[in-house]
């Protein structure tokens, strides 16, 4: 994602484009500062294979189906 964000950063895409993604506070800084990047999630492998594991288990008991814009709710994590 930092890559990504430096080189919208540096070009003409810069107010067109936004980026998104997984990274870091340091890493997203200088990009979240310039406009660059207005949101991104923090990379934590704990949460993410939890995540992960939630949405497989989801899918294969058919509480989701994967369809665009779907949500899941607090009270079906648990």
């Amino acid at each position: 994602m930092a890559a990504a964000a430096r080189y919208v950063s540096d070009s003409d895409f810069k107010g067109k484009v936004k980026v998104t993604g997984l990274g870091t506070p340091n890493q997203m800084r200088a990009y979240v500062e310039d406009g660059t990047v207005d949101a991104f999630a923090l990379w934590n492998p704990e949460d993410l294979g939890y995540l992960a594991a939630f949405a497989a288990k989801a899918l294969v008991d058919g509480d989701i189906t994967g369809k665009e814009g779907e949500q899941v709710h607090r009270r079906q994590a648990r």
